[in-house]
């Protein structure tokens, strides 16, 4: 039959069984590393957890992951209102350009300077020549509308941004009853106007 093997010989074999399986590995290795440099695309191992438990795509997302994912979204949230704020101001400077040079075309000849009493008076007298009070009330109405509009392009981007919340230290309540009263106010000067 079969041959025992001493102590020493079977110690031996399983060596040999050892050395044989190593090899093998190493040629698996070999020919998956070869193969993986002649491929085009990047090459993905799967992960196996037993091995590596530690690994990244072993373990749900933490709740550190979860706060750096936070931190990642707010920031891109604010790099996407800074580019939209840019739009808006851009745009207003072109809208800005446009109102000045539909202003320029408008206005052919020299414009009346308002802080010299000498102009002022000047254009008065002219008007009052030429057509009375409807004229110099004409051109006061033209003026009104002038600063009106003016006054316009300073608010104008605020009202384009919407409702800015109450300054710090002042309740909600407190921010919309003073935004009442001045709304108010307004509409009683526009009446008086």
């Amino acid at each position: 039959g079969i041959r025992k093997m001493s102590g020493d010989d079977a110690s031996k074999a399983r060596g040999a069984v050892v050395m044989g399986m190593m090899m093998v590995g190493c040629v698996a290795v070999a020919v998956f590393v070869v193969g993986a440099e002649s491929s085009n695309g990047p090459t993905e191992l799967a992960t196996d957890c037993s091995v590596d438990p530690w690994a990244h795509s072993c373990h749900p997302a933490s709740m550190m992951d979860m706060i750096n994912n936070v931190g990642h979204r707010a920031r891109s949230n604010a790099i996407a209102q800074h580019k939209l704020k840019m739009q808006l101001l851009a745009q207003q400077k072109v809208d800005l350009k446009n109102e000045e040079s539909k202003v320029e075309k408008h206005k052919a000849g020299k414009p009346l300077d308002i802080t010299s009493e000498t102009d002022v008076d000047g254009e008065m007298h002219k008007l009052m020549k030429t057509g009375g009070r409807a004229a110099v009330k004409k051109q006061v109405d033209a003026l009104r509308e002038e600063i009106l509009a003016d006054a316009g392009k300073l608010t104008k981007y605020g009202k384009k941004a919407g409702f800015l919340p109450a300054p710090p230290g002042m309740s909600k309540s407190t921010a919309h009853k003073k935004l009442a009263a001045h709304k108010a106010a307004l509409k009683k000067m526009a009446r008086a106007i």
